[in-house]
Parts: C-alpha cells; sequence; structure tokens
C-alpha cells in the first residue's frame, strides 16, 4: 500500500463528506483503491510534488485539494526503472474549474530546473488560431508580471524558453496536415471537444519518446461533437475504472453533474466545477454568482440551456439523448437513412438532408462538395474540410453516382 499526503487528504474529505464527487470520481477513487495505491512496486516522487506544488503557490495562485491530488499521480513512477507510472492524463471540468490554470503551472514547472530534464520541449496544442493566442496570451502574462520569471525564461512570438535548461514551451494549432512530430517531452492539447478524430492527435504525440518520462495532457469541457476524439476518450476512462483495461491506459479526472435535474440544485455544481467546493476563494465566489446569473436568466431565454449545460455543467443535453429511442438505434437509423439524403450531380451537392448531429454541427450550407468513397460518402465543406465519413451499410455505392436520381417526391 503507497500513501501520498495530497492523495489521502482529498480521498479522505470526500469520505468525510466534506466535499461532494460525481459517479466517474467516486468510480476514480475506487479505482485508485483497487489497482494503484495497492501496489507495491510504485511510489511518489514527493520531492518533485512538493517542488511543483510550491512553484504553482508562488508564482500563481494558491493550490487547490483538488489541484494539489492531480500533480501527485503526474510523479507516480515505478520502483524498477524510476519511469513515470502515467502518461496520458485526461481532465474535464465545467468551464472556470481552473484546469488551465492548472496545465499552465504544470507545464512551466516541468520546463524549469526544479524539473531538472534539460530540453525536456513541451508542445501545447490549440484548436484554432483564436484559441492559440488566447493560451499564449495567460502564459505571456504570467511570466512578464514577475521580475524573476522574466529573468529565467524568453518569451518569444510562438515559444517560451528556459534559459537555464533549454527546455521551450511552443505554441500551435491541430492542424496535423502541417505539423510533424517534435523532439518533445510533453503534449499538451487544449478544448479537446473539437476533435473529430485522432488523427491531428497522433502527429502530435509521433515525437514523444525521444525524452525520459513522456507525458500527454488532454483538458477541456465537453462539447457538441458526437462520436468523436472525446466520445472515444471517455470510453477509455470507462474501461480504465471498471478495470477492463489496462490500468495505466490513462488517468481520468471527469468532473460533471451526474443527472440533468442536479442542475436546479446549487448545491450539486460542485460536482462539475471543483472550484465551488466548500469553502470557496474570492475567485470561485465571484464564478459562482456568474453561473447563478446565467442560470437564472435560463427562465427568460431557455434557447442557452443546452450551452450552460455543456459548458458550465459538462453534461451535454441534446435530442439524441431526450429521444426515447436508444444511442445505438439512433446511430443504426442514421446510417440506414443516409443514402436518401445526398445526392450527387456534376461532383456538387443538389440536396443534403443530414440532421446537425450527423454533421458535427454543421449546417447543410457548409457543404461544397460530396465524394464518393468505399461504402460512403465523406462531406467536404467551404473550408475544404472533411467533416465525416459514412462508412456503414446504409449506403449503396453502385445507387450513388453522378447520374443518381432523387427519389419522387423530394426536392
Amino acid at each position: 500500500m503507497i500513501h501520498q499526503k495530497h492523495v489521502d487528504y482529498y480521498i479522505q474529505q470526500y469520505c468525510d463528506g466534506k466535499i461532494k464527487l460525481n459517479k466517474e470520481r467516486i468510480e476514480l477513487i475506487e479505482y485508485l483503491e483497487r489497482d494503484i495505491l495497492s501496489r507495491d512496486d510504485l511510489y511518489f516522487d514527493d520531492k518533485m510534488i512538493d517542488d511543483c506544488i510550491a512553484y504553482g503557490d508562488k508564482w500563481y495562485f494558491e493550490m487547490q485539494p483538488f489541484q494539489k491530488f492531480l500533480i501527485a499521480f503526474i510523479f507516480l513512477h515505478f520502483k524498477k526503472n524510476d519511469r513515470n507510472f502515467y502518461r496520458k492524463f485526461l481532465w474535464l471540468f465545467g468551464r472556470g474549474g481552473g484546469k488551465n490554470g492548472l496545465l499552465s503551472v504544470v507545464l512551466n514547472f516541468l520546463q524549469t530546473e526544479l524539473h531538472g530534464v534539460r530540453e525536456y520541449n513541451i508542445s501545447i496544442v490549440a484548436n484554432s488560431e483564436d484559441r492559440l493566442r488566447l493560451v499564449l496570451r495567460k502564459f505571456r502574462t504570467q511570466l512578464n508580471e514577475i521580475k524573476f520569471l522574466q529573468k529565467a525564461f524568453e518569451c518569444g512570438k510562438s515559444k517560451i524558453m528556459s534559459k537555464k535548461i533549454d527546455s521551450v514551451i511552443r505554441f500551435g494549432t491541430s492542424n496535423g496536415d502541417t505539423k510533424d512530430g517534435l523532439r518533445d517531452g510533453a503534449v499538451a492539447f487544449d478544448e479537446i471537444h473539437r476533435y473529430e478524430s485522432n488523427k491531428d492527435v497522433k502527429v502530435h504525440i509521433s515525437g514523444l519518446g525521444k525524452k525520459r518520462n513522456p507525458r500527454e495532457f488532454y483538458v477541456g469541457t465537453d462539447g457538441y461533437v458526437r462520436e468523436g476524439f472525446l466520445d472515444n476518450m471517455k470510453e477509455k476512462a470507462k474501461r480504465v475504472l471498471n478495470g477492463s483495461s489496462r490500468p495505466n491506459a490513462l488517468f481520468p479526472f471527469i468532473c460533471k453533474l451526474d443527472s440533468e435535474d442536479q442542475v436546479n440544485d446549487s448545491n450539486f455544481w460542485e460536482l462539475a466545477n471543483l472550484m465551488f467546493h466548500l469553502p470557496m476563494s474570492d475567485y470561485a465566489d465571484g464564478l459562482f454568482e456568474t453561473v447563478m446569473e446565467e442560470y437564472d436568466d435560463l427562465e427568460d431565454d431557455p434557447s442557452n440551456r443546452e450551452e450552460f449545460m455543456t459548458k458550465r455543467m459538462n453534461l451535454p443535453v441534446t435530442e439524441l439523448e431526450r429521444s426515447v429511442a436508444s444511442r445505438d438505434e439512433m446511430l443504426r437509423t442514421a446510417y440506414e437513412e443516409l443514402h436518401y439524403s445526398i445526392y450527387i450531380k456534376n461532383n456538387g451537392v443538389s440536396k443534403i438532408g443530414f440532421t446537425p448531429w450527423l454533421l458535427g454541427g454543421y449546417t447543410p450550407d457548409n457543404i461544397v462538395q460530396a465524394v464518393l468513397v468505399a461504402g460512403g460518402a465523406v462531406l467536404i465543406d467551404q473550408d475544404r474540410k472533411q467533416i465525416t465519413a459514412a462508412k456503414q451499410q446504409g449506403i449503396n455505392h453502385n445507387e450513388l453516382d453522378e447520374e443518381f436520381t432523387p427519389p419522387k417526391g423530394e426536392d
């Protein structure tokens, strides 16, 4: 049995009823006690954990118990070779929960002499240019506000370098077509809910392994893209927690409401946003008031409910989930009806009848081309980006060609 003071404290908070945890975090504790903390071939690097927490406390903000808990598992190692036990970390919080602040502390610490690994380079991958500028601005603002950090780091247009050990944090977008895997020690993916597949992710992590103790961080809040990269990560998290997958395949820390009706009792909001654990900080007090105002506004404008539930409560509420039909039935029906919804003429689209869910949020007007592939069709939007490929039995390649005539009665 292994112990770590910050891990023990966080678990004890829950056992004593001082904090509320959602189903996934209760399962996380059960998994840790069953499969991880019960082992005798692992150890926590307490000095590295304390140094990282102290670094955050001194230069960023006072670290909260849940943040200390998460940091501890970044520095969990095998006794036999001192390799890190976890390589992949999934952090999903409601908006405003402090995930990016914690990530900034951890990544900045990993490039310092306190971590002690020369040229432990790090890539931070954002899903858009706007998001990239926001993440970079937050980093540079923090470093530029403190004279000591100004002396320790060199801030460039798209990178931050440690002057002592030459570790570089690079900032880029998730466009895998224009990126090759770098010789990184760690890669962090911001707002992963927009990724439709792991295509771009694979490109960015391809350079890992050339530095000792590689790490991958996947952070964000849930979104509207279903059956994409994030949903696959959540499925992997389930397998890890229930013991059907390799125990160190992923460290999943998922914070969300357990049910839609819990949104009507603000005492449950801490399930999705850890900043709302009592006692709340000044930052948390202000955030709570903001979220409460947004909730009250739903009475006058219920159209914002889906956004509020998805982003603030980390619980997507879609028509798919409200339907009496099961999710599998909805998927099957959608694919079976696919070849009645798309008609090809002169390599352009004369009619699109997809649901917004199938298009991942795109509207038919975005579609400019539909290309037939084996057993399916690939839709392409106005920015020449592939949206989705349908590769199920619902499409008949021979029936769907440039001369295909829509069924009678269709426009």
